[in-house]
């Protein structure tokens, strides 16, 4: 039961890259847990899943500038967290088995979410952001999208 949860942290871990983040091949071989890193270990809410999701969906490099865009032609900011998460609704979706439902407003989902998983997803969408800024695949993007980069 453990042996996914672990894998699918690691994997999480691995995929961010970087020379700030842990890498298994160099010494030191081992990883020091974070609060965060136990409330992703013990688990969160559906909902925060979905969220979680939608967010990495958001900064997707195929998906990133039309969110971007969109960002842009409503005047929303991204580091305006609340602003910014209902247009995360359009990110939602995926494979639904058939007792689930089909969630559709990302501010209903972020409601439902106790007070330490409301802070696990904006920390999330900080380093999503922070990744996105300092990955120079993307670096026009601010000046593409200037309102959408300047300070709240």
């Amino acid at each position: 039961m453990v042996a996914p949860v672990v894998r699918k942290f690691l994997e999480q871990q691995l995929a961010r890259g970087g020379t700030g983040y842990w890498n298994p091949l160099l010494p030191p071989y081992q990883v020091d847990l974070t609060d965060t890193d136990m409330s992703f270990l013990l688990g969160q809410s559906t909902a925060f899943d979905e969220l979680r999701q939608a967010i990495s969906d958001a900064f997707d490099p195929p998906v990133v500038d039309s969110f971007l865009s969109s960002l842009s032609a409503s005047g929303i900011k991204l580091r305006d967290f609340d602003a910014v998460l209902p247009e995360l609704s359009n990110m939602l979706g995926g494979a639904y088995r058939k007792s689930e439902t089909f969630s559709t407003s990302a501010s209903n989902l972020y409601r439902r979410l106790d007070r330490t998983e409301q802070e696990l997803l904006r920390k999330y969408f900080k380093g999503k952001l922070d990744q996105l800024k300092s990955d120079p695949r993307f670096a026009a993007l601010p000046n593409k999208y200037p309102g959408v980069f300047a300070e709240v």
